[in-house]
């Protein structure tokens, strides 16, 4: 998928997750051999509002993410099976979606939250547009 006008690039969201979840302590790469748990992400694309006000003649020709699929593989007996999670892209009135690079954010405020949020006394993750 190309870069959106209004919502950015596939790419920033991959980006602005990666650094997020390194911020909160988390170690993220691509084929690490030492790993206690893996994660999958599968992303989807839908069409949305190109206006930044919606009006009579909305335009729909923007394209952005729609969710986020995300399946673990725990190779730490220890630790607890995950079960799959999805998030979808929504924030506000049921028509507005966050960036691509907000949503990669709001995805691992979602993720530190399910990880630690209870122990840490975190509060639950909001999607803002």
């Amino acid at each position: 998928m190309p870069t959106d006008r209004r919502y950015g690039a596939p790419i920033d969201f991959e980006t602005s997750f990666k650094q997020a979840m390194t911020e909160r302590g988390f170690r993220v790469g691509e084929g690490i051999a030492e790993t206690r748990l893996s994660m999958t992400l599968r992303l989807g694309i839908m069409p949305a509002i190109c206006d930044f006000m919606p009006g009579t003649n909305t335009d729909r020709s923007c394209k952005t993410v729609r969710d986020v699929n995300i399946t673990f593989l725990n190779n730490d007996p220890a630790s607890k099976k995950l079960n799959s999670m999805r998030f979808p892209n929504r924030c506000g009135a049921g028509d507005q979606v966050m960036t691509t690079t907000q949503f990669g954010r709001y995805v691992a405020d979602q993720l530190q939250y399910t990880f630690e949020g209870e122990e840490k006394r975190l509060p639950r993750p909001v999607g803002k547009c």
